[in-house]
C-alpha cells in the first residue's frame, strides 16, 4: 500500500476492541503507513458508557465518566484525527468537547484498568454489538438483528447481571411475540450481517 493512497481510514476503535478484538492491529497498520485515522464507536454503542459496578470500580478518578475514559483512550492515541461519537443530548456533547480538551494523557495503570474492565465485560457478553445496524439493510430475512442479539446477552447467565432484570423480562417477551419468521430460528446462515459488520 502506497502511503499516499489513502487520505484517511475510518476503523471503529476503543479500549474494548484495542483488547479484545483487532482494532490494534488495524490501528498500527495505519500508523505504519501514516494514514490519518478517524474513529468510530469510541463509546462501542454505549457499551462503555454504561458499565456495570465491577467495571466501575476500578476507574480511578470518578470525577471521569465511564464514556469520558472511553473518549480519553481514543484521543489518546497518536494519528487520531476525528472522532466520531453519538451524542443524544447536550450533556454528552459537553463532556465530549471536555474530553477532546483534556491534557491528560494515559499512564500505564490507567490502561491496565482499561484492559481489566475489557477482559471482565469480555466474559459477560456474549456478542459486543454496537447496534449500529449496517447489518439490517442486507439481511434477506429482514431480522433485527441487534435486538436479537441484545435478548442473547441478556439471557446468557454472565450477562444477566449486566442490567435492569425488568429490561430484560421485557426483552424476552417482545422475543416470544415476535412473529415466527422473525424470530433467530429464522436465520438463514447466509453470512452476509458478518460481511457488513464492523
Amino acid at each position: 500500500m502506497e502511503k499516499n493512497e489513502w487520505d484517511f481510514v475510518q476503523i471503529q476503535l476503543n479500549y474494548y476492541d484495542w483488547y479484545q478484538g483487532t482494532a490494534r492491529q488495524q490501528y498500527e497498520i495505519l500508523r505504519e503507513h501514516d494514514i490519518p485515522v478517524m474513529v468510530m464507536e469510541p463509546v462501542h454503542g454505549g457499551m462503555l458508557a454504561v458499565l456495570p459496578e465491577d467495571c466501575r470500580q476500578l476507574l480511578q478518578d470518578k470525577n471521569i465518566s465511564p464514556a469520558g475514559w472511553a473518549l480519553r483512550f481514543v484521543m489518546n492515541l497518536p494519528g487520531v484525527s476525528v472522532t466520531l461519537s453519538g451524542m443524544s443530548e447536550t450533556g454528552q456533547a459537553e463532556e465530549n468537547t471536555a474530553a477532546a480538551d483534556s491534557e491528560h494523557s494515559l499512564t500505564r495503570k490507567e490502561l491496565s484498568r482499561l484492559e481489566r474492565i475489557s477482559e471482565i465485560l469480555h466474559k459477560k457478553i456474549a456478542v459486543p454489538c454496537t447496534g449500529c445496524r449496517y447489518c439490517c439493510d442486507n439481511c434477506p430475512q429482514g431480522l433485527d438483528i441487534p435486538f436479537l442479539l441484545s435478548a442473547y446477552n441478556d439471557y446468557r447467565d454472565e450477562a444477566a447481571a449486566l442490567g435492569d432484570k425488568n429490561l430484560a423480562v421485557w426483552r424476552l417477551f417482545r422475543l416470544k411475540a415476535l412473529a415466527k419468521e422473525k424470530q433467530p430460528s429464522a436465520c438463514i446462515g447466509c453470512g452476509s450481517c458478518t460481511e457488513h459488520c464492523p
